[in-house]
């Protein structure tokens, strides 16, 4: 390359014709904003892995990006990436030819044991799970790999939990699948949102969404497993919807509420330690429970235990939740002097 300077500015130049922010491309390379910035400020180059993904997103072409200067500097990141390139390849297929080597062991093994294919069927649908993962599908597409890498693990294990429930003839695949992707979209649907291009008023709204979906999903998991029982259904979702409650109280409070960041600390914390103070009380009036309540810190008999644990937990939130609004206040009342002066 020229210098490391025009190669900042061409990076700089794509990014800003996509209207990605630094932080936005950080997020979809899997780096850090710091690193983003250090190339566009000309200190350093991106790390030679990293190129295939930057012409992705900034749909450049690698000999675009590349030959953004000298034919020596070229040819160096040329020799490097082809490299690179082997090395992956290398993994690559070793990992194909492993599975192959796997797969036939145990085509062979089954039909000499068993005279038909049986439990091969999960061994190749086990395979095809790990393959999702390592070395993963990603090889194969250019776009959306964290997507790529989730969808298609998720479909492997659907056909390996199909598989198994075929084979032991059991009726519980509906609730491991929805469990599954209840799960998967626990974790992944908040950094989806994050990473891709999608319209500015769901990235604002991205925790609400992300939780609203959540709560949706476990009714769906409940409703799976309760099904035959509607009175047991019932009082879950009641459980669940009183667990929800502060959680929701959080979010509208951490995305919508303008005060500065300890008051939204100290609110979040006085909110679940409330919460959770009364979780038993509200259970056992749901489940008719038998869990002893009563708080007495003369008393640590069975009867008051649990109670004074709770007792103690509740005013350790509390306690954090005062000592972090008064820094609010502190810091509050700092910044308008500042200003002032």
């Amino acid at each position: 390359m020229k210098d490391k300077k025009s190669f900042g500015l061409f990076i700089a130049e794509k990014r800003k014709e996509k209207n990605l922010t630094q932080a936005e491309l950080a997020q979809m390379l899997f780096v850090t904003k710091t690193a983003v910035s250090k190339w566009e400020r000309g200190v350093t180059y991106p790390d030679i892995t990293l190129i295939s993904d930057i012409c992705s997103v900034l749909d450049v072409g690698e000999h675009e990006l590349i030959t953004e200067g000298n034919n020596g500097e070229y040819r160096k990141i040329q020799a490097d990436a082809k490299k690179y390139r082997c090395v992956s390849n290398t993994y690559f297929y070793g990992f194909c030819g492993a599975y192959a080597v796997a797969l036939l062991v145990c085509f062979i093994c089954n039909l000499a044991v068993n005279k038909t294919l049986s439990w091969f069927f999960i061994v190749l649908t086990s395979v095809l799970t790990a393959f999702t993962l390592f070395p993963s599908a990603t090889r194969f597409v250019n776009k959306y790999r964290l997507l790529t890498v989730v969808a298609s693990f998720a479909s492997a294990l659907t056909l390996l939990l199909l598989t198994c429930c075929i084979y032991t003839g059991g009726s519980w695949f509906f609730i491991a699948f929805v469990s599954v992707i209840f799960g998967l979209v626990c974790v992944f649907l908040p950094v989806f949102i994050g990473i891709y291009n999608v319209p500015r008023a769901v990235k604002r709204h991205a925790p609400a969404i992300c939780a609203a979906t959540d709560l949706f999903l476990l009714f769906i998991v409940l409703t799976a497993c309760l099904y035959s029982s509607p009175q047991d259904l019932g009082k879950a979702v009641l459980i669940s919807l009183y667990g929800f409650v502060p959680v929701a109280v959080c979010v509208v409070i951490i995305s919508y509420v303008k005060i500065n960041a300890y008051y939204k600390s100290a609110a979040s914390i006085a909110v679940l330690g409330v919460f959770s103070f009364f979780a038993d009380r509200v259970a056992n009036g749901l489940f008719n429970g038998e869990y002893a309540t009563s708080i007495d810190f003369w008393d640590w008999s069975a009867k008051n235990i649990n109670g004074n644990v709770q007792a103690i937990i509740l005013f350790a939130f509390l306690f954090a939740a005062t000592v972090l609004a008064f820094i609010g206040i502190y810091k509050t009342v700092k910044t308008k002097r500042e200003n002032k002066e």
